[in-house]
C-alpha cells in the first residue's frame, strides 16, 4: 500500500554513543538553527510596526487628498453658482408700486362721477 520497503537498516544510521556528542550539545546546535519563540515574536512585532507605520502614512496622504478635492470642489461651485437671491423679503419698491396702484384705484372709484363728467365734456 505504501510502496516498497526501504533498504535502510539500522546499520547505516550512526549511533549517538559513537559520535561523542552529548544530548545538551545536540540541543544547543538545534537551538542555533531554529530561532527561539521570543525572537520570532519580536520579528513579527517589528514587521507589524512597520506595516502600521506605512498604513498611517497612507491614511494621512489619503486624508490630505480628500481635503484638497473637497476644497477644489467648493471653489468650483462658488465660481459656477450665481449669487443667492434673498428669499422671504419683498423689495420696498414693489410694495410702493402696489400701494400707489391701490391709492389710484380708490381715488378713481371715489371720484368716478367727476372723472366721467370730465371725460364726457
Amino acid at each position: 500500500m505504501f510502496g516498497e520497503p526501504s533498504n535502510r537498516t539500522t546499520a547505516n544510521v550512526p549511533l549517538l554513543s559513537s559520535t561523542n556528542l552529548t544530548v545538551t550539545e545536540l540541543d544547543d546546535r538545534e537551538q542555533e538553527r531554529t530561532p527561539s519563540p521570543v525572537v520570532l515574536l519580536q520579528n513579527q512585532v517589528n514587521q507589524l510596526s512597520i506595516q502600521l507605520e506605512q498604513a498611517n502614512k497612507q491614511g494621512v496622504r489619503l486624508l490630505a487628498l480628500l481635503e484638497n478635492e473637497q476644497h477644489a470642489r467648493r471653489e468650483l461651485e462658488t465660481k459656477l453658482l450665481p449669487a443667492p437671491r434673498p428669499t422671504g423679503r419683498v423689495r420696498p419698491w414693489v410694495l410702493l408700486a402696489l400701494l400707489l396702484v391701490a391709492v389710484l384705484a380708490f381715488v378713481g372709484w371715489h371720484f368716478r362721477a367727476i372723472i366721467v363728467s370730465a371725460l364726457a365734456s
